[in-house]
């Protein structure tokens, strides 16, 4: 069965002359997508790409500037509106080099899509094409509040990986602790460990007594990870590496990621990227100890970076200092009524427009929200509604709530 890697060469020719009914007739994709039997084979082929491009349409979740949105636009304008590389490229504030590998990875990204509807025969599988594009099953099932920093991953999975390049003589290069510190994507670990994984074995092994190399950076709201093979004697992918990689398309799929390879003269390359988060802060306050530490485990291993305070006085301080993305605040506190706390805080020109929840075991909560409150949490309180509040005030992006800006 073909592989995405070998629909590219078929998809970039299909769209170049996307609109050439005799150029389109004559494509491999119309066997391949089993379109012989449709009464205007060319026709319906240019339905099937376009449909394909817009199942490539991120959606509402993705950053507005991410790569995910640039890849989609990249396809949309150049192949469907026709528009020129260098109206494109202005258009999109890049350089012509630089459109041209975005062209690469995006007609990647379209041949990923398309392998779905490869090996499938007949009018029926053509008619429902463009309902069915995104249509395949998940090979996981991502948690929406699932994130993952890079420094606790990769050196396993470099270690794990570390007795294959043994045996092929293949010297692994980690990245600078820089390049890890901090940085993580919306993902869970146990499914970018399987994606590192895969990519660097299929480095290793096109890549004996060479070296390969894993680097990472972020950018737009995204984390880049980049497996590149150096030196040695770089042969083509096996079946198996091919499988593998096709198998790393569709986990990244299931996680709004993407996956771009090729293999050189120079060497194999390839670039995941996913959604990358910031943490998101959040500041407690709340006279009970217990219940500062309860909020504090809920927070454990996800992307809310919490900061307690008991000190109701101590609080705004805090606030205006940290400048946090949430504020939860309990009500029933003996230093400073938390109602009256509650006023100041929505008073203050540093967090008048921090996400603020009450957390309190009064049934008060059409008073909070008149008083400014734009969560409410009864006590006691699970991590289920904890998370769920903290997800509602979070954006609507889910990974990439920017802190407050202090005032000039």
């Amino acid at each position: 069965m073909a592989s995405s890697q070998d629909l590219i060469p078929m998809v970039r020719a299909a769209l170049r002359r996307l609109y050439d009914p005799n150029a389109l007739r004559t494509s491999p994709l119309v066997s391949l997508l089993g379109l012989q039997q449709e009464r205007n084979p060319a026709t319906r082929l240019r339905e099937v790409l376009i449909s394909a491009i817009e199942a490539l349409e991120p959606g509402q979740r993705a950053p507005e500037h991410s790569r995910a949105w640039r890849l989609h636009e990249v396809l949309l304008y150049r192949y469907v509106h026709q528009t020129a590389q260098q109206e494109v490229a202005e258009q999109l504030g890049i350089g012509v080099r630089h459109l041209r590998r975005e062209e690469v990875e995006a007609i990647t990204a379209l041949s990923h899509v398309l392998l779905a509807q490869v090996g499938r025969a007949g009018p029926s599988a053509a008619a429902a094409t463009s309902t069915t594009l995104t249509a395949r099953s998940s090979l996981i099932e991502p948690r929406a509040t699932a994130v993952v920093l890079l420094e606790e991953v990769i050196p396993g999975v470099m270690a794990t990986v570390a007795p294959l390049a043994a045996i092929h003589g293949v010297r692994l290069e980690q990245p600078e602790p820089t390049e890890l510190h901090a940085r993580g994507a919306c993902v869970e670990a146990t499914v970018l460990r399987q994606i590192l994984i895969n990519l660097l074995c299929a480095a290793v092994r096109q890549a004996p007594g060479g070296a390969v190399s894993l680097r990472a950076h972020t950018g737009r709201g995204e984390l880049l990870l980049t497996v590149k093979t150096r030196d040695g004697a770089p042969k083509a992918p096996d079946v198996d590496d091919r499988a593998n990689l096709d198998l790393t398309a569709r986990l990244l799929s299931d996680v709004q990621g993407w996956l771009a390879w090729e293999t050189r003269e120079t060497g194999f390359w390839a670039t995941v990227t996913l959604p990358a988060f910031d943490m998101v802060k959040v500041l407690l306050v709340d006279d009970n100890a217990d219940t500062l530490r309860l909020l504090e485990r809920y927070a454990a291993g996800s992307r809310y970076q919490v900061q307690a305070v008991a000190n109701a006085e101590r609080a705004i301080e805090v606030a205006c200092e940290w400048l946090p993305n949430i504020i939860v605040l309990d009500v029933m506190m003996p230093d400073v009524d938390g109602w009256e706390l509650l006023g100041r805080l929505r008073q203050h020109p540093r967090t008048s427009q921090t996400p603020l929840i009450v957390c309190t075991i009064l049934a008060q909560e059409d008073l909070a929200r008149s008083l400014g409150a734009s969560g409410f949490i009864h006590k006691p309180i699970t991590r289920q509604a904890f998370v769920a509040a903290l997800e509602q005030q979070s954006s609507p992006a889910g990974c990439d709530r920017p802190a407050p800006s202090a005032p000039a």
